[in-house]
């Protein structure tokens, strides 16, 4: 999905972090090897973000966000770690700013 999708991944300690909404503005689904619950808009169908499954609520857990949908003004200057999750190693490759043309 990630390589398809292209997500920016961001993770935050849950309680840190507010995302809004509408009741119902979302739905949920496990995919993969069920380790986390993904949450997309019903009215889009964008992937917005993601908890560790049995975790959904627990605030001290970490919560993928997926910062393709925010501002990009908000984002200019945020450090992006690439990492290699296509072979499973997390291995970190490189960083750059975002929106300095790099990446």
């Amino acid at each position: 999905m990630c390589v398809r999708v292209q997500p920016l991944f961001a993770y935050y300690v849950a309680r840190t972090v507010s995302i809004t909404a509408p009741d119902r503005a979302f739905e949920s689904y496990v995919w993969g090897k069920g380790k986390l619950r993904w949450y997309r808009c019903r009215t889009c169908g964008c992937f917005t973000h993601h908890h560790p499954v049995g975790h959904e609520t627990d605030l001290t857990q970490r919560t993928g966000v997926n910062l393709r949908l925010a501002d990009v003004e908000a984002l200019r200057g945020l450090e992006v770690k690439v990492r290699d999750g296509a072979a499973d190693t997390w291995k970190l490759i490189g960083t750059y700013r975002y929106g300095s043309g790099e990446g």
